[in-house]
Protein backbone atom coordinates (compact mmCIF):
# COMPACT_ATOMS: atom_id res chain seq x y z
CA UNK A 1 0.00 0.00 0.00
CA UNK A 2 1.34 3.40 -0.98
CA UNK A 3 0.89 6.47 1.09
CA UNK A 4 0.34 10.06 0.78
CA UNK A 5 -0.97 10.01 -2.79
CA UNK A 6 -0.33 12.15 -5.27
CA UNK A 7 -0.48 14.67 -7.97
CA UNK A 8 0.82 16.07 -11.16
CA UNK A 9 2.28 14.86 -14.06
CA UNK A 10 4.69 14.35 -19.08
CA UNK A 11 2.16 14.27 -21.45
CA UNK A 12 0.24 12.68 -24.21
CA UNK A 13 -3.34 13.53 -25.13
CA UNK A 14 -4.61 11.04 -22.59
CA UNK A 15 -3.48 9.35 -19.41
CA UNK A 16 -0.88 6.61 -19.29
CA UNK A 17 0.29 4.50 -16.39
CA UNK A 18 3.92 3.47 -16.06
CA UNK A 19 4.55 -0.11 -14.98
CA UNK A 20 8.29 -0.27 -14.87
CA UNK A 21 10.59 -3.11 -15.89
CA UNK A 22 14.27 -3.40 -15.02
CA UNK A 23 15.76 -2.50 -18.42
CA UNK A 24 17.50 0.87 -18.81
CA UNK A 25 18.17 2.47 -22.18
CA UNK A 26 21.23 4.32 -23.43
CA UNK A 27 21.21 7.64 -21.53
CA UNK A 28 21.60 9.54 -24.80
CA UNK A 29 18.10 8.44 -25.83
CA UNK A 30 16.16 9.08 -22.63
CA UNK A 31 15.55 12.78 -23.01
CA UNK A 32 14.57 12.30 -26.67
CA UNK A 33 11.90 9.81 -25.62
CA UNK A 34 10.61 12.07 -22.88
CA UNK A 35 10.53 14.99 -25.29
CA UNK A 36 8.64 13.07 -27.98
CA UNK A 37 5.90 12.05 -25.61
CA UNK A 38 5.77 15.48 -23.99
CA UNK A 39 4.97 17.10 -27.32
CA UNK A 40 2.41 14.42 -28.17
CA UNK A 41 4.41 13.21 -31.18
CA UNK A 42 5.00 9.64 -30.11
CA UNK A 43 3.02 6.85 -28.47
CA UNK A 44 4.21 5.09 -25.35
CA UNK A 45 5.45 1.55 -25.93
CA UNK A 46 6.25 -1.06 -23.30
CA UNK A 47 9.92 -0.87 -24.27
CA UNK A 48 10.00 2.89 -23.65
CA UNK A 49 8.38 2.83 -20.24
CA UNK A 50 11.49 2.09 -18.13
CA UNK A 51 13.50 4.62 -20.12
CA UNK A 52 10.94 7.40 -19.67
CA UNK A 53 10.70 6.80 -15.97
CA UNK A 54 14.46 6.70 -15.57
CA UNK A 55 14.78 9.92 -17.56
CA UNK A 56 12.25 11.58 -15.28
CA UNK A 57 14.29 10.34 -12.32
CA UNK A 58 17.38 12.03 -13.76
CA UNK A 59 15.45 15.28 -14.18
CA UNK A 60 14.11 15.03 -10.63
CA UNK A 61 17.66 15.33 -9.30
CA UNK A 62 18.16 18.71 -10.93
CA UNK A 63 17.72 22.00 -9.05
CA UNK A 64 14.38 23.80 -9.35
CA UNK A 65 14.89 26.04 -12.39
CA UNK A 66 13.58 26.46 -15.92
CA UNK A 67 16.24 25.07 -18.26
CA UNK A 68 16.20 26.28 -21.85
CA UNK A 69 15.94 23.66 -24.58
CA UNK A 70 18.68 24.64 -27.02
CA UNK A 71 18.45 21.39 -28.97
CA UNK A 72 19.92 19.09 -26.35
CA UNK A 73 16.48 17.46 -26.27
CA UNK A 74 14.36 16.62 -29.29
CA UNK A 75 11.01 18.32 -29.09
CA UNK A 76 9.29 21.63 -29.53
CA UNK A 77 9.06 22.51 -25.84
CA UNK A 78 11.07 25.57 -24.88
CA UNK A 79 11.99 24.91 -21.23
CA UNK A 80 12.01 22.14 -18.66
CA UNK A 81 11.72 22.52 -14.88
CA UNK A 82 11.50 19.97 -12.09
CA UNK A 83 9.75 20.23 -8.74
CA UNK A 84 10.74 17.11 -6.80
CA UNK A 85 9.18 14.17 -8.67
CA UNK A 86 7.30 16.47 -11.04
CA UNK A 87 8.73 17.54 -14.41
CA UNK A 88 7.21 20.51 -16.28
CA UNK A 89 7.64 20.98 -20.06
CA UNK A 90 6.68 24.41 -21.41
CA UNK A 91 5.01 24.33 -24.81
CA UNK A 92 3.85 27.09 -27.14
CA UNK A 93 0.29 27.14 -25.75
CA UNK A 94 0.76 25.75 -22.24
CA UNK A 95 2.66 22.97 -20.54
CA UNK A 96 2.82 19.29 -19.79
CA UNK A 97 3.39 17.71 -16.38
CA UNK A 98 4.81 14.36 -15.46
CA UNK A 99 4.82 12.88 -11.99
CA UNK A 100 6.58 9.60 -11.35
CA UNK A 101 6.55 7.52 -8.18
CA UNK A 102 9.96 6.19 -7.20
CA UNK A 103 11.33 3.80 -4.63
CA UNK A 104 14.87 2.91 -3.68
CA UNK A 105 16.25 -0.56 -4.25
CA UNK A 106 19.43 -2.31 -3.23
CA UNK A 107 22.30 -1.94 -5.66
CA UNK A 108 23.57 -4.99 -7.50
CA UNK A 109 26.73 -6.68 -6.18
CA UNK A 110 29.78 -5.13 -7.77
CA UNK A 111 28.15 -1.74 -8.27
CA UNK A 112 30.95 0.74 -7.40
CA UNK A 113 28.46 2.91 -5.50
CA UNK A 114 27.03 0.06 -3.43
CA UNK A 115 29.69 0.29 -0.72
CA UNK A 116 29.07 4.04 -0.39
CA UNK A 117 25.45 3.56 0.51
CA UNK A 118 24.21 5.43 -2.56
CA UNK A 119 20.59 4.53 -3.37
CA UNK A 120 19.45 3.26 -6.73
CA UNK A 121 16.20 4.84 -7.89
CA UNK A 122 13.55 2.44 -9.15
CA UNK A 123 10.58 4.07 -10.89
CA UNK A 124 7.28 2.30 -10.29
CA UNK A 125 4.46 4.24 -11.97
CA UNK A 126 3.52 7.67 -13.22
CA UNK A 127 0.79 9.79 -14.73
CA UNK A 128 0.69 12.43 -17.43
CA UNK A 129 -1.48 15.55 -17.78
CA UNK A 130 -1.31 18.38 -20.32
CA UNK A 131 -2.80 21.84 -19.74
CA UNK A 132 -3.18 23.81 -22.97
CA UNK A 133 -4.70 27.24 -23.52
CA UNK A 134 -7.40 27.05 -26.19
CA UNK A 135 -10.30 29.16 -27.56
CA UNK A 136 -8.11 31.03 -30.03
CA UNK A 137 -4.87 31.06 -28.03
CA UNK A 138 -1.86 31.72 -30.28
CA UNK A 139 1.58 30.17 -30.12
CA UNK A 140 3.42 32.19 -27.48
CA UNK A 141 6.92 33.57 -27.56
CA UNK A 142 8.76 32.33 -24.44
CA UNK A 143 10.75 35.05 -22.70
CA UNK A 144 13.00 33.77 -19.87
CA UNK A 145 13.02 35.90 -16.73
CA UNK A 146 14.90 35.97 -13.42
CA UNK A 147 18.31 34.56 -14.42
CA UNK A 148 19.55 32.15 -11.73
CA UNK A 149 23.15 31.36 -10.78
CA UNK A 150 24.83 28.46 -12.54
CA UNK A 151 24.61 26.76 -15.92
CA UNK A 152 24.01 23.24 -17.21
CA UNK A 153 26.10 21.25 -19.70
CA UNK A 154 24.72 18.40 -21.83
CA UNK A 155 26.89 15.83 -23.62
CA UNK A 156 24.49 13.24 -25.02
CA UNK A 157 25.91 10.51 -27.26
CA UNK A 158 28.86 10.82 -29.63
CA UNK A 159 27.46 13.53 -31.90
CA UNK A 160 29.11 16.86 -30.93
CA UNK A 161 26.30 18.81 -32.63
CA UNK A 162 24.03 17.58 -29.83
CA UNK A 163 26.36 18.80 -27.09
CA UNK A 164 25.30 22.02 -25.41
CA UNK A 165 27.32 23.96 -22.88
CA UNK A 166 26.52 26.88 -20.58
CA UNK A 167 22.78 26.44 -20.84
CA UNK A 168 21.25 29.17 -18.61
CA UNK A 169 18.79 28.64 -15.75
CA UNK A 170 15.82 30.90 -15.06
CA UNK A 171 13.31 31.29 -12.26
CA UNK A 172 10.35 32.00 -14.55
CA UNK A 173 9.35 32.13 -18.19
CA UNK A 174 6.86 34.62 -19.63
CA UNK A 175 4.71 33.29 -22.49
CA UNK A 176 3.87 36.43 -24.45
CA UNK A 177 0.72 37.18 -26.45
CA UNK A 178 -1.22 33.96 -25.85
CA UNK A 179 -4.33 36.13 -26.23
CA UNK A 180 -4.57 39.81 -27.21
CA UNK A 181 -3.33 41.74 -24.19
CA UNK A 182 -2.78 38.58 -22.09
CA UNK A 183 0.53 36.91 -21.19
CA UNK A 184 1.12 33.92 -18.94
CA UNK A 185 4.10 33.60 -16.60
CA UNK A 186 5.22 30.10 -15.54
CA UNK A 187 7.19 30.03 -12.30
CA UNK A 188 7.93 28.19 -9.10
CA UNK A 189 6.79 29.18 -5.61
CA UNK A 190 7.66 27.35 -2.38
CA UNK A 191 8.39 24.14 -4.26
CA UNK A 192 5.20 24.25 -6.36
CA UNK A 193 4.63 25.02 -10.01
CA UNK A 194 2.45 28.12 -10.44
CA UNK A 195 1.32 30.31 -13.30
CA UNK A 196 0.08 33.90 -13.52
CA UNK A 197 -2.36 35.39 -16.03
CA UNK A 198 -1.09 38.92 -16.78
CA UNK A 199 -4.07 40.81 -18.19
CA UNK A 200 -3.65 44.30 -19.63
CA UNK A 201 -6.36 46.97 -19.21
CA UNK A 202 -9.27 46.24 -21.53
CA UNK A 203 -8.15 42.68 -22.38
CA UNK A 204 -10.84 39.99 -22.33
CA UNK A 205 -10.33 37.54 -19.42
CA UNK A 206 -13.47 35.62 -20.46
CA UNK A 207 -11.65 34.48 -23.58
CA UNK A 208 -9.08 32.50 -21.57
CA UNK A 209 -9.84 28.78 -21.54
CA UNK A 210 -7.64 25.85 -20.50
CA UNK A 211 -8.05 22.35 -21.92
CA UNK A 212 -6.87 19.51 -19.68
CA UNK A 213 -5.86 16.25 -21.40
CA UNK A 214 -4.89 13.12 -19.50
CA UNK A 215 -7.04 13.71 -16.42
CA UNK A 216 -10.05 11.59 -15.52
CA UNK A 217 -12.35 14.59 -15.48
CA UNK A 218 -12.62 17.99 -13.76
CA UNK A 219 -14.87 19.18 -10.95
CA UNK A 220 -15.19 22.07 -8.51
CA UNK A 221 -15.17 21.50 -4.76
CA UNK A 222 -17.60 23.36 -2.55
CA UNK A 223 -14.95 26.00 -1.77
CA UNK A 224 -14.30 26.65 -5.48
CA UNK A 225 -11.13 24.57 -5.77
CA UNK A 226 -10.63 23.10 -9.24
CA UNK A 227 -9.88 19.38 -8.99
CA UNK A 228 -8.27 17.35 -11.77
CA UNK A 229 -8.73 13.64 -11.11
CA UNK A 230 -5.88 11.29 -12.09
CA UNK A 231 -5.09 7.61 -11.64
CA UNK A 232 -2.80 8.55 -8.75
CA UNK A 233 -5.24 10.90 -7.03
CA UNK A 234 -6.46 14.50 -7.32
CA UNK A 235 -4.52 17.55 -8.49
CA UNK A 236 -5.98 20.69 -6.87
CA UNK A 237 -5.95 24.33 -7.90
CA UNK A 238 -7.29 26.48 -5.04
CA UNK A 239 -9.31 29.59 -5.87
CA UNK A 240 -6.73 31.91 -7.48
CA UNK A 241 -5.28 34.92 -5.71
CA UNK A 242 -6.33 37.86 -7.88
CA UNK A 243 -5.64 41.57 -7.81
CA UNK A 244 -5.95 44.70 -9.94
CA UNK A 245 -3.01 47.05 -10.42
CA UNK A 246 -3.80 50.76 -10.14
CA UNK A 247 -1.99 53.57 -11.95
CA UNK A 248 0.20 54.04 -8.86
CA UNK A 249 1.15 50.35 -8.79
CA UNK A 250 -1.00 49.52 -5.78
CA UNK A 251 -2.68 46.13 -5.66
CA UNK A 252 -6.42 45.81 -5.05
CA UNK A 253 -7.53 42.26 -4.27
CA UNK A 254 -10.69 41.07 -6.00
CA UNK A 255 -12.52 37.77 -6.36
CA UNK A 256 -11.86 35.45 -9.27
CA UNK A 257 -13.37 31.98 -9.70
CA UNK A 258 -12.95 29.04 -12.01
CA UNK A 259 -15.70 28.38 -14.53
CA UNK A 260 -16.15 24.71 -15.43
CA UNK A 261 -16.99 24.59 -19.15
CA UNK A 262 -17.14 20.82 -19.64
CA UNK A 263 -15.38 17.65 -18.43
CA UNK A 264 -12.01 18.82 -19.78
CA UNK A 265 -12.09 22.64 -20.06
CA UNK A 266 -12.22 25.49 -17.57
CA UNK A 267 -12.03 29.29 -17.65
CA UNK A 268 -11.96 32.25 -15.25
CA UNK A 269 -14.53 34.82 -14.08
CA UNK A 270 -13.75 38.07 -12.20
CA UNK A 271 -17.09 39.93 -11.94
CA UNK A 272 -15.63 42.68 -9.73
CA UNK A 273 -12.94 43.58 -12.23
CA UNK A 274 -12.44 47.15 -13.42
CA UNK A 275 -11.55 46.67 -17.10
CA UNK A 276 -9.60 49.96 -17.08
CA UNK A 277 -7.01 48.39 -14.76
CA UNK A 278 -4.41 45.68 -15.29
CA UNK A 279 -5.27 42.35 -13.68
CA UNK A 280 -3.16 39.48 -12.28
CA UNK A 281 -4.70 36.04 -11.70
CA UNK A 282 -2.43 33.69 -9.74
CA UNK A 283 -3.58 30.05 -9.59
CA UNK A 284 -1.49 27.72 -7.44
CA UNK A 285 -1.21 23.94 -7.49
CA UNK A 286 -1.40 22.18 -4.11
CA UNK A 287 1.51 19.80 -3.63
CA UNK A 288 1.20 16.16 -2.88
CA UNK A 289 3.89 13.55 -2.61
CA UNK A 290 4.51 9.86 -2.14
CA UNK A 291 6.12 8.57 1.02
CA UNK A 292 7.29 5.01 1.22
CA UNK A 293 9.05 2.20 -0.58
CA UNK A 294 8.17 -1.27 -1.81
CA UNK A 295 6.46 -2.53 1.36
CA UNK A 296 3.33 -1.63 3.26
CA UNK A 297 3.51 2.07 4.19
CA UNK A 298 0.59 3.54 6.13
CA UNK A 299 0.32 7.13 7.38
CA UNK A 300 -2.01 7.07 10.37
CA UNK A 301 -1.43 10.44 12.03
CA UNK A 302 -0.63 13.98 10.89
CA UNK A 303 0.15 17.33 12.50
CA UNK A 304 1.30 20.84 11.47
CA UNK A 305 3.78 23.10 13.23
CA UNK A 306 3.65 26.90 13.27
CA UNK A 307 5.69 27.12 10.02
CA UNK A 308 3.31 24.84 8.13
CA UNK A 309 5.71 21.90 8.08
CA UNK A 310 3.86 18.58 8.03
CA UNK A 311 4.68 15.74 10.42
CA UNK A 312 3.25 12.29 9.67
CA UNK A 313 3.57 9.02 11.57
CA UNK A 314 2.38 5.48 11.02
CA UNK A 315 3.58 2.02 10.08
CA UNK A 316 6.08 0.81 7.47
CA UNK A 317 7.32 -2.62 6.51
CA UNK A 318 9.69 -1.10 3.92
CA UNK A 319 13.34 -1.67 4.83
CA UNK A 320 14.29 1.26 2.58
CA UNK A 321 11.60 3.66 3.81
CA UNK A 322 13.16 7.13 3.31
CA UNK A 323 15.07 8.39 6.34
CA UNK A 324 17.49 11.28 6.69
CA UNK A 325 21.07 11.33 8.00
CA UNK A 326 21.56 12.06 11.68
CA UNK A 327 18.04 11.29 12.90
CA UNK A 328 17.31 9.07 15.87
CA UNK A 329 17.01 5.81 13.90
CA UNK A 330 17.83 5.28 10.22
CA UNK A 331 17.63 1.47 10.26
CA UNK A 332 14.47 -0.59 10.00
CA UNK A 333 14.32 -2.79 13.08
CA UNK A 334 12.23 -5.55 11.52
CA UNK A 335 8.85 -6.90 12.48
CA UNK A 336 10.01 -10.28 13.75
CA UNK A 337 7.08 -12.68 13.80
CA UNK A 338 4.75 -9.90 14.91
CA UNK A 339 1.36 -9.64 13.25
CA UNK A 340 2.01 -5.88 13.09
CA UNK A 341 4.76 -6.57 10.59
CA UNK A 342 6.87 -3.42 10.66
CA UNK A 343 8.29 -0.36 12.39
CA UNK A 344 6.66 2.88 13.33
CA UNK A 345 7.96 5.95 11.51
CA UNK A 346 7.90 9.70 12.12
CA UNK A 347 8.56 12.00 9.14
CA UNK A 348 8.56 15.78 8.76
CA UNK A 349 8.21 17.47 5.34
CA UNK A 350 8.80 21.15 4.61
CA UNK A 351 5.74 23.37 4.06
CA UNK A 352 5.99 22.96 0.27
CA UNK A 353 6.20 19.17 0.42
CA UNK A 354 9.36 19.40 -1.67
CA UNK A 355 11.81 18.00 0.85
CA UNK A 356 12.11 15.78 3.88
CA UNK A 357 13.22 17.91 6.82
CA UNK A 358 13.80 14.69 8.73
CA UNK A 359 12.51 11.14 8.84
CA UNK A 360 13.14 8.39 11.39
CA UNK A 361 12.13 4.85 12.19
CA UNK A 362 10.81 4.21 15.69
CA UNK A 363 10.68 0.70 17.07
CA UNK A 364 12.39 -2.45 18.23
CA UNK A 365 12.74 -6.04 17.11
CA UNK A 366 9.00 -6.71 17.21
CA UNK A 367 6.17 -4.83 15.58
CA UNK A 368 5.50 -1.14 16.19
CA UNK A 369 2.95 1.35 14.86
CA UNK A 370 2.10 5.00 15.55
CA UNK A 371 -1.61 5.85 15.68
CA UNK A 372 -1.59 9.48 16.85
CA UNK A 373 0.75 12.46 17.19
CA UNK A 374 0.89 15.99 18.51
CA UNK A 375 3.28 18.85 17.69
CA UNK A 376 4.01 21.41 20.42
CA UNK A 377 4.95 25.08 19.84
CA UNK A 378 8.67 24.24 19.87
CA UNK A 379 8.21 21.76 17.02
CA UNK A 380 8.81 18.69 19.21
CA UNK A 381 6.55 15.78 18.21
CA UNK A 382 4.92 13.29 20.60
CA UNK A 383 3.55 10.01 19.25
CA UNK A 384 1.58 7.12 20.68
CA UNK A 385 0.64 3.71 19.36
CA UNK A 386 1.34 0.08 20.15
CA UNK A 387 4.38 -2.17 20.29
CA UNK A 388 5.21 -5.79 20.98
CA UNK A 389 8.94 -5.00 21.00
CA UNK A 390 10.50 -5.72 24.37
CA UNK A 391 13.43 -3.57 23.20
CA UNK A 392 11.31 -0.60 22.11
CA UNK A 393 13.44 2.52 22.77
CA UNK A 394 12.48 3.90 26.18
CA UNK A 395 14.49 6.40 28.20
CA UNK A 396 16.00 6.34 31.67
CA UNK A 397 13.67 7.90 34.22
CA UNK A 398 10.56 7.47 32.10
CA UNK A 399 7.33 6.35 33.77
CA UNK A 400 7.63 2.69 32.66
CA UNK A 401 10.82 1.30 31.13
CA UNK A 402 9.79 -2.39 31.24
CA UNK A 403 7.78 -4.15 28.57
CA UNK A 404 4.61 -5.56 30.12
CA UNK A 405 3.85 -8.28 27.59
CA UNK A 406 1.51 -8.91 24.65
CA UNK A 407 0.95 -5.39 23.19
CA UNK A 408 1.88 -2.26 25.14
CA UNK A 409 0.98 1.29 24.35
CA UNK A 410 3.95 3.66 24.08
CA UNK A 411 4.37 7.42 24.32
CA UNK A 412 7.50 8.97 22.77
CA UNK A 413 8.62 12.58 22.36
CA UNK A 414 11.19 13.50 19.69
CA UNK A 415 13.02 16.83 19.59
CA UNK A 416 12.16 19.29 16.76
CA UNK A 417 15.03 18.01 14.60
CA UNK A 418 14.14 14.32 14.95
CA UNK A 419 17.65 13.59 16.23
CA UNK A 420 16.93 12.83 19.86
CA UNK A 421 14.25 11.02 21.81
CA UNK A 422 13.55 13.47 24.63
CA UNK A 423 11.65 10.82 26.55
CA UNK A 424 9.87 7.57 25.82
CA UNK A 425 7.80 5.21 27.96
CA UNK A 426 5.71 2.06 27.81
CA UNK A 427 2.11 2.35 29.01
CA UNK A 428 0.25 -0.86 29.65
CA UNK A 429 -0.30 -4.05 31.57
CA UNK A 430 -0.17 -7.78 30.85
CA UNK A 431 -2.76 -7.76 28.05
CA UNK A 432 -3.16 -5.93 24.77
CA UNK A 433 -3.15 -2.16 25.19
CA UNK A 434 -2.67 0.59 22.65
CA UNK A 435 -2.84 4.37 22.39
CA UNK A 436 -4.95 5.75 19.56
CA UNK A 437 -5.43 9.44 20.45
CA UNK A 438 -3.19 12.11 21.92
CA UNK A 439 -3.33 15.74 23.02
CA UNK A 440 -0.69 18.14 24.38
CA UNK A 441 -1.61 20.94 26.79
CA UNK A 442 0.08 24.29 27.32
CA UNK A 443 2.41 22.90 30.01
CA UNK A 444 3.66 20.12 27.71
CA UNK A 445 1.78 17.36 29.52
CA UNK A 446 0.49 14.61 27.24
CA UNK A 447 -2.98 13.09 27.50
CA UNK A 448 -3.24 9.70 25.79
CA UNK A 449 -6.40 7.69 25.20
CA UNK A 450 -7.02 4.29 23.70
CA UNK A 451 -7.96 0.71 24.49
CA UNK A 452 -6.87 -1.43 27.45
CA UNK A 453 -7.37 -5.19 27.61
CA UNK A 454 -5.22 -5.38 30.76
CA UNK A 455 -6.92 -5.57 34.14
CA UNK A 456 -3.65 -4.25 35.59
CA UNK A 457 -3.40 -1.28 33.22
CA UNK A 458 -1.96 1.55 35.36
CA UNK A 459 -4.57 3.82 36.96
CA UNK A 460 -4.16 6.39 39.74
CA UNK A 461 -5.78 6.89 43.12
CA UNK A 462 -8.76 9.22 42.94
CA UNK A 463 -9.29 8.77 39.21
CA UNK A 464 -12.84 8.36 37.93
CA UNK A 465 -12.63 4.57 37.41
CA UNK A 466 -9.77 2.39 38.63
CA UNK A 467 -11.45 -0.99 37.99
CA UNK A 468 -11.27 -2.79 34.67
CA UNK A 469 -14.75 -3.74 33.47
CA UNK A 470 -13.77 -6.92 31.63
CA UNK A 471 -13.03 -7.53 27.97
CA UNK A 472 -11.51 -4.30 26.76
CA UNK A 473 -12.04 -0.89 28.33
CA UNK A 474 -11.22 2.53 27.07
CA UNK A 475 -8.62 4.53 28.98
CA UNK A 476 -7.53 8.14 29.39
CA UNK A 477 -4.10 8.85 30.93
CA UNK A 478 -2.13 12.04 31.49
CA UNK A 479 1.70 12.05 31.67
CA UNK A 480 3.73 15.02 32.86
CA UNK A 481 5.85 17.06 30.47
CA UNK A 482 8.95 14.92 31.17
CA UNK A 483 7.20 11.59 30.65
CA UNK A 484 8.37 10.49 34.09
CA UNK A 485 5.09 10.50 36.03
CA UNK A 486 1.49 9.52 35.50
CA UNK A 487 -0.48 12.57 36.66
CA UNK A 488 -3.74 10.66 36.47
CA UNK A 489 -5.15 7.65 34.64
CA UNK A 490 -8.64 6.19 34.44
CA UNK A 491 -10.54 3.42 32.74
CA UNK A 492 -13.56 4.43 30.73
CA UNK A 493 -16.08 1.65 30.25
CA UNK A 494 -18.23 -0.86 32.05
CA UNK A 495 -19.45 -4.44 31.92
CA UNK A 496 -19.58 -4.96 28.16
CA UNK A 497 -17.03 -6.71 26.00
CA UNK A 498 -15.74 -3.79 23.97
CA UNK A 499 -14.91 -0.15 24.63
CA UNK A 500 -12.33 1.96 22.88
CA UNK A 501 -11.37 5.63 22.55
CA UNK A 502 -10.38 6.88 19.09
CA UNK A 503 -10.26 10.69 19.29
CA UNK A 504 -9.48 13.33 21.88
CA UNK A 505 -9.62 17.09 22.38
CA UNK A 506 -8.30 19.31 25.18
CA UNK A 507 -9.80 22.67 26.09
CA UNK A 508 -8.10 25.66 27.73
CA UNK A 509 -8.94 24.35 31.22
CA UNK A 510 -7.27 20.99 30.32
CA UNK A 511 -10.58 19.14 30.49
CA UNK A 512 -10.49 16.14 28.12
CA UNK A 513 -13.26 15.25 25.67
CA UNK A 514 -13.10 11.82 24.03
CA UNK A 515 -15.17 9.76 21.62
CA UNK A 516 -15.15 6.12 20.61
CA UNK A 517 -17.48 3.15 20.89
CA UNK A 518 -19.06 0.91 23.54
CA UNK A 519 -21.24 -2.20 23.69
CA UNK A 520 -21.95 -1.67 27.42
CA UNK A 521 -25.55 -0.84 28.22
CA UNK A 522 -24.24 0.52 31.54
CA UNK A 523 -21.50 2.70 30.03
CA UNK A 524 -21.23 5.72 32.37
CA UNK A 525 -23.45 8.60 31.31
CA UNK A 526 -24.45 11.66 33.32
CA UNK A 527 -27.91 12.96 34.30
CA UNK A 528 -29.30 15.43 31.82
CA UNK A 529 -26.98 14.34 28.99
CA UNK A 530 -28.35 14.12 25.46
CA UNK A 531 -28.84 10.32 25.50
CA UNK A 532 -28.47 8.19 28.64
CA UNK A 533 -29.95 5.00 27.15
CA UNK A 534 -27.92 2.42 25.21
CA UNK A 535 -29.35 2.02 21.70
CA UNK A 536 -28.00 -1.42 20.77
CA UNK A 537 -25.84 -2.75 17.98
CA UNK A 538 -26.21 -4.58 14.69
CA UNK A 539 -26.03 -3.97 11.00
CA UNK A 540 -22.76 -3.10 9.29
CA UNK A 541 -20.84 -2.63 12.56
CA UNK A 542 -22.58 -5.59 14.17
CA UNK A 543 -20.06 -6.23 16.96
CA UNK A 544 -19.71 -2.61 18.08
CA UNK A 545 -22.66 -0.77 19.61
CA UNK A 546 -23.06 2.92 20.31
CA UNK A 547 -20.73 5.81 19.86
CA UNK A 548 -20.19 7.99 22.93
CA UNK A 549 -18.91 11.45 23.77
CA UNK A 550 -17.46 11.96 27.25
CA UNK A 551 -15.82 14.95 28.95
CA UNK A 552 -13.42 14.22 31.82
CA UNK A 553 -12.47 16.82 34.44
CA UNK A 554 -8.94 18.30 34.21
CA UNK A 555 -7.78 16.16 37.15
CA UNK A 556 -9.36 12.95 35.83
CA UNK A 557 -11.52 12.46 38.91
CA UNK A 558 -15.03 12.96 37.51
CA UNK A 559 -17.05 13.03 34.34
CA UNK A 560 -18.26 16.55 33.56
CA UNK A 561 -20.77 15.00 31.17
CA UNK A 562 -21.15 11.83 29.14
CA UNK A 563 -23.67 10.69 26.53
CA UNK A 564 -24.42 7.85 24.14
CA UNK A 565 -24.69 8.82 20.49
CA UNK A 566 -26.21 6.27 18.17
CA UNK A 567 -29.18 4.29 16.94
CA UNK A 568 -30.23 0.67 16.69
CA UNK A 569 -27.28 -0.34 14.47
CA UNK A 570 -23.56 -0.19 15.07
CA UNK A 571 -22.10 3.29 15.64
CA UNK A 572 -18.54 4.43 16.26
CA UNK A 573 -17.01 7.83 17.11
Amino acid sequence: MRSIATTLALVIPGLFLLTVADAVADPSERHQQIAAIARGAAPVTDAQIPDLAHGAAMLARQPVAFVENQGQWDGTFSHVATFGPMAVFLEDRGWAFTLTEYSEKARHPGDPLADRGAPDVEPERGVAVRMRFCNGAKAATPVPEERLPGVHHYFFGNDPTRWKSNVPLHGSVRMEHLYPGIDVRARGSDGHFEYDLLVEPGADLDRVQVEVAGADGLHLDADGTLVMATALGPVRQPVPKTWQVTATGAQQEITCNYVLLDHERFGFAAPERDRDLALVVDPGLIWSTFLGDGGDDRPLALGLDTSGAVTVAGLTSSLAFPTTPGVFDTTHNGGGTSTIGGDAFVTRLDPSGGALLWSSFLGGGGGDVSFALGVDPSGAVTVTGLTDSSDFPVTVGAFDTFYNGDYDAFVTRLDPSGVTVLWSTFLGGGGQDYGSALGIDASGSVTVAGTANSSNFPTTTGAFDTTHGGGQDGFVSRLDESGSALLWSTFLGSGGTHEGVFAIGLDASEAVTVTGYTDSSDYPTTPGAFDTTYNGSGGFLNAIGDAFATRVAPNGSTLLWSTFLGGAGGDLG
